[in-house]
């Protein structure tokens, strides 16, 4: 992870409250991915974005679609902040091939310009990861997802917790288990 790409985020967010918390979320987020090299982590770094935001007073939409980078594209997650896409997975997935610089409120991190990434809907079937994504809300997805042989928990409360909000493993389950993902149409 680069540095530069905090400071960028950080110009780009500008002095709106929103932007401002959309910022604290998106550095610890990509930070947490960058140090702990969780590859492919789109689902679960959008659903603890999410989170996260939601704690902090930002309204977002967790989101699933399709990202088109150049002639490549396949399903994703995202969260998006006013219509901004907010994207820190992209920039650490499964196929390098695919990488893409992080996306802060639809720009990228690393020039400051808008993204090439597109963030669209689904033209083709889900994969069965992104299947089962859209099929099923975060309650599900906490029971089922497993991160370094632990739960969707560990990284969220790491999250949580570098952003000053208190609260516990089971406030949250109350509070965000019958969220689910908005296909991307």
């Amino acid at each position: 992870m680069r540095e530069e790409w905090i400071k960028n985020s950080q110009d780009i967010a500008g002095h709106k409250r929103a932007f401002r918390n959309s910022h604290k979320v998106f550095s610890v987020v990509l930070r947490m991915l960058h140090e702990s090299g969780w590859c492919g982590a789109c689902h679960a770094s959008s659903a603890i974005t999410h989170i996260a935001l939601q704690e902090l007073g930002v309204d977002n939409v967790l989101v699933l679609g399709e990202a088109v980078i150049g002639p490549a594209y396949f399903d994703h997650s995202w969260i998006e902040v006013q219509s901004k896409p907010i994207d820190s997975a992209i920039s650490i997935p499964l196929n390098r091939e695919l990488s893409a610089n992080p996306v802060f409120l639809g720009m990228d991190v690393d020039t400051k310009l808008p993204t090439k990434v597109i963030y669209r809907a689904s033209t083709s079937v889900l994969d069965d990861d992104a299947k089962l994504v859209a099929d099923n809300d975060l309650g599900w997805y906490f029971e089922n997802f497993n991160f370094n042989s632990s739960g969707f928990f560990e990284p969220l409360m790491m999250v949580v917790r570098d952003l000053g909000i208190r609260k516990s493993e089971e406030e949250i389950c109350r509070k965000y288990s019958s969220v689910r993902w908005t296909r991307k149409t």
